[in-house]
C-alpha cells in the first residue's frame, strides 16, 4: 500500500519541474549513522534499496545546501518544514571538519534546507535516486545555482576553489520519485496523471504535505513498479 504522496519542485537543465513522491526514503543500514533515520552524509551507500539490483538503475539527485545565514527564503525544502518522504534528521558527523563543529554535535542533525537538481528524467518513470550533497558556503554562489537551475552550473562553480561550492558529497540515502510532465517541465504536456504504479516504501514515515494529491494517487495502479523499472538497463535512447 502506498504510504505518502506529495510533490516538491526540482530543477532539470535550467527548468523548474515537479517531483512526485509515492514512497518513503531508504537509508542503507550498512553505513553507520547516529540518527534515528539511519541516514548520513559523507560516506557512500554500500547497498541499493530492496527491489533494485544495481545502482545502474538509478540516477543521482544533487541537493545544494546553503551553509550560511540567513538562508535563502526560496528553498524547495526549507529547514524546519518536513519535506514529503524525506528524513527529518541526518548524521553529519563525517563532515565535522568541514563544518568546523564537533562530530558529537552532528550525529543527529535536523535535515538542512536544500534545493533539488537532477540530470536525467528517466522518461518520467519512478525510480530510486541516490542523494549527493552540494555544500555551499557563499551566498553569491548559491544565488548562481538557483539562477542556473542545472548541475552544469554546480560543476562550473565547484571547479573554482574560491566559489564556496563543494564537489558532490555521497550519502547512504535514496529518495523515490518521478518527474511529472507539464507546462513548466520541459516535456510535452500529457496532463497531470503520473506514469507507472506505486510501490510500498522502506524507511521512516513523514507527514504528507499535499493531501490533495491523494486523489491523483488513487488514479495509480497499486503494486510493485520495481520489476518494470529495473528489468531494463537505461541507454541513451531512454533519456528524456
Amino acid at each position: 500500500m502506498c504510504r505518502n504522496i506529495g510533490v516538491t519542485d526540482g530543477w532539470y537543465e535550467g527548468k523548474t519541474i515537479k517531483f512526485l513522491y509515492t514512497q518513503n526514503f531508504f537509508c542503507d543500514p550498512a553505513v553507520a549513522s547516529g540518527a534515528p533515520s539511519k541516514c548520513e552524509a559523507g560516506a557512500k551507500y554500500r547497498n541499493v534499496p530492496p527491489g533494485t539490483t544495481s545502482d545502474k538503475f538509478t540516477d543521482p539527485l544533487y541537493i545544494p545546501v546553503p551553509l550560511f545565514k540567513p538562508a535563502p527564503k526560496t528553498l524547495q525544502c526549507p529547514a524546519n518544514v518536513p519535506c514529503v518522504d524525506h528524513p527529518t534528521t541526518i548524521d553529519l558527523s563525517r563532515l565535522a571538519s568541514a563544518l568546523k563543529m564537533p562530530a558529537s554535535a552532528l550525529k543527529n542533525t535536523e535535515l538542512p534546507g536544500h534545493d533539488h537538481i537532477i540530470t536525467d528524467r528517466n522518461n518520467n518513470r519512478p525510480e530510486w535516486w541516490p542523494v549527493y550533497v552540494v555544500a555551499v558556503t557563499d551566498p553569491g554562489s548559491f544565488a548562481k545555482i538557483q539562477e542556473g537551475k542545472s548541475f552544469d552550473t554546480v560543476k562550473k562553480l565547484a571547479a573554482n576553489p574560491n566559489s564556496g561550492v563543494s564537489q558532490p558529497i555521497p550519502t547512504n540515502t535514496f529518495l523515490w520519485f518521478q518527474t511529472l510532465p507539464g507546462a513548466n517541465s520541459g516535456a510535452p504536456s500529457r496532463g497531470d496523471a503520473p506514469a507507472g504504479g506505486i510501490a510500498a516504501g522502506e524507511g521512516g514515515t513523514q507527514t504528507v504535505r499535499n493531501a490533495g494529491l491523494m486523489g491523483a494517487g488513487a488514479l495509480l495502479a497499486l503494486g510493485s513498479i520495481g520489476a518494470f523499472i529495473h528489468s531494463r538497463r537505461k541507454s541513451s535512447t531512454d533519456r528524456a
